[in-house]
């Protein structure tokens, strides 16, 4: 048993000016405000590059914020990717990805795969989801067209004119587009 003797506690009323404490026990209030992530890393299975996230406004419950990788914006399968300190409310800030990259494949992607990147801030008792940001891992496909034709159809010097006829590979999966260029070689 607890026996109080003397003067009793006062507290002042909950007002506008003195809201009471509605942090306590409970995850971060703020999420963080915006995430962008662009893949550097050309080779397949690996990404590279530097996330740019706007922290919290207000950051008086955050303890750091979290950068997953996930299947969906849900978060499926999320594996923690990067840890941002706190200390700069309302501003952004960059987390270069370790370097030579992330592999992918101890994570469950394959390469080319699409994924989620979602950050959180968090704290002692959880966290609070922010933007999740959706991105694909760049690689150079590896599997190339069989063939290309051209004819030139036109008959005026240095201009050409006629359709290129790509043959694509056999399993175009890694592809997303075809691109020509063309090169001139003048021999005098």
């Amino acid at each position: 048993a607890l026996l109080l003797t003397g003067l009793a506690l006062q507290l002042p009323p909950a007002t506008a000016a003195n809201p009471p404490e509605e942090t306590a026990d409970k995850p971060p209030k703020f999420p963080p405000q915006s995430l962008d992530f662009t893949d550097i890393d050309l080779q397949g299975g690996y990404i590279l590059g530097s996330i740019q996230m706007t922290t919290s406004a207000n950051e008086s419950d955050v303890d750091d914020y979290a950068v997953y990788i996930a299947f969906t914006k849900d978060g499926l399968n999320r594996s923690l990717l990067a840890t941002l300190p706190t200390g700069f409310p309302g501003k952004v800030m960059n987390q270069y990805l370790p370097f030579g990259g992330v592999d992918l494949e101890p994570l469950g992607f394959s390469p080319a795969d699409s994924f989620y990147l979602i950050c959180y801030s968090r704290n002692t008792f959880g966290e609070t989801r922010g933007p999740a940001f959706f991105s694909r891992d760049r690689a150079v496909p590896t599997n190339l067209a069989q063939n290309i034709e051209f004819y030139d159809q036109d008959v005026r010097p240095k201009l050409i004119s006629g359709q290129a006829i790509i043959t694509a590979a056999e399993d175009d999966s890694d592809v997303e587009a075809y691109v020509v260029y063309r090169a001139v070689l003048e021999v005098e």
